[in-house]
């Protein structure tokens, strides 16, 4: 969706390069949010080519994310017929908060 406006746009649209620097817009978030004096925000996950959906779970220690993403080029394929076929295509990012400190994984 970002590099399709990125190339609709009649200035953007003509930067040699540009889609591929749109495939490290994920990235580039992350490591921006690594220097306070960039911003002082602390992005743990970026991306741009997914679509999908955010489970929270917040306890008395820890709040758990689970994202559940699928591939962008399937956004315009139905599945109402065949919704199995959409479930095989997600697959699950997860972080815990424990003690202030991110961790890899569900809690």
């Amino acid at each position: 969706m970002v590099a399709r406006v990125m190339a609709q746009d009649p200035i953007l649209g003509q930067i040699p390069g540009m889609d591929q620097l749109i495939q490290y817009l994920g990235l580039l978030h992350q490591l921006s949010a690594s220097d306070d004096t960039v911003t002082p925000s602390d992005i743990a996950y970026a991306t741009t080519n997914q679509n999908g959906f955010m489970v929270m779970e917040a306890t008395e220690e820890t709040l758990g994310v689970s994202l559940m993403e699928y591939a962008t080029e399937e956004v315009e394929t139905n599945y109402y017929d065949d919704p199995a076929a959409l479930d095989a295509l997600f697959h699950e990012t997860a972080y815990t908060v424990r003690d202030g400190v991110l961790l890899p994984g569900s809690p």
